[in-house]
């Protein structure tokens, strides 16, 4: 695989990331307290998280953004909302994707937490809620990145996109599948896409082509965990 040498903007960067510690632990309390579920989990979708994101996205003035609600009967609002959020870059050529989801997967029986699962919990650095790793850490890493190039004024090699999506933990229908079937040509096979869906604890790990679709039922009985991590 090959090497290349690490950004000189990068030591800048990472001191003001560093410095982002306390709103980081701010926007996931305030994501972690807006439920997100699809209506195959009962729930009423992602209208609410997507407005609050709306306005921290408009608050970083990208070049472009663009709005794809998926229309939906099932919920209130009756639409299940897709955002894109575009940045200038120095090359066009091509776009370097950062692909979360709004949604996340039910709490589960509540009798099984010590906590408010929508209400954040921290303990030292570890923090808990309904959310917090799948996917809020993404959406929030993506938004500082972001900030942090903008505030140091850091013009990214390639233009940088945003994505939140809509329905990935029930199907994705109504959402990255929608995005791509409006907004196809948006996409080029010479971008750069990451989905930080995956990884290692230490988030140390970019995995490519990490897995593809079987759909399985089963019924289980236990303490609930997700399917990707039952070491936990």
């Amino acid at each position: 695989m090959a090497s290349y040498p690490p950004s000189p903007f990068w030591p800048k960067i990472q001191r003001r990331l560093r410095g982002y510690k306390v709103e980081l632990v701010q926007l996931l309390r305030e994501l972690t307290a807006i439920p997100a579920l699809g209506p195959e989990n009962g729930g009423e979708g992602e209208q609410a998280k997507a407005r609050y994101l709306q306005k921290k996205l408009k608050a970083l003035n990208p070049r472009r953004m663009i709005s794809l609600p998926c229309p939906d009967p099932r919920v209130p609002s009756k639409n299940r909302p897709n955002i894109l959020a575009l940045f200038a870059g120095r090359d066009p050529s091509r776009t370097f994707w950062i692909l979360s989801h709004l949604d996340t997967v039910p709490p589960g029986d509540r009798r099984l937490w010590k906590s408010d699962p929508y209400t954040l919990q921290q303990k030292g650095d570890r923090l808990i809620g309904r959310g917090v790793e799948d996917n809020h850490h993404g959406i929030v890493a993506s938004y500082l990145a972001v900030k942090a190039c903008q505030e140091e004024e850091v013009l990214p090699a390639y233009p940088v996109g945003l994505a939140l999506v809509s329905d990935e933990e029930t199907g994705s229908r109504r959402g990255l599948q929608y995005v791509l079937k409006k907004q196809a040509k948006l996409f080029k096979p010479e971008d750069l896409i990451i989905v930080p869906d995956a990884g290692n604890p230490e988030g140390t790990l970019i995995e490519v082509a990490e897995k593809s679709l079987l759909w399985l039922k089963f019924s289980l009985f236990g303490t609930s965990c997700h399917a990707t991590r039952p070491d936990l």
